[in-house]
């Protein structure tokens, strides 16, 4: 049994219907995108936005990710954590959580 299929099903319906092909406010994003040690599931240079999705993790794994999210949000990056739950049953939830904080980042960045 593969472990990271639901995440990576969730990650796949997300990158077709938002991300692929700048559908998301015309802007380019990248998928399995790796900063330092950390692959992202959504990254966007331009917007400094940055989305993961994880599936149950550990104490030690939200240290870690809480870490790294301290790092790159004192970089001036959204980082937003999603959990593959979330995605597969609250869907509209999460893209307005999405767009409300795309938009408010981009909003940031802009002004």
């Amino acid at each position: 049994m593969d472990l990271n299929r639901g995440i990576i099903s969730a990650a796949s319906k997300l990158w077709n219907d938002l991300f692929a092909d700048r559908q998301f406010y015309a802007f380019e994003f990248l998928r399995n995108h790796k900063i330092k040690e950390t692959t992202v599931d959504f990254f966007c240079a331009e917007a400094r936005f940055i989305v993961y999705i994880e599936d149950r993790p550990t104490q030690a794994e939200i240290r870690v990710r809480n870490a790294f999210k301290k790092e790159v949000e004192s970089s001036g990056y959204k980082f937003v954590v999603l959990s593959k739950w979330e995605i597969d049953d609250q869907y509209s939830e999460v893209v307005r959580l999405l767009d409300r904080e795309f938009i408010s980042q981009s909003r940031f960045q802009c002004g």
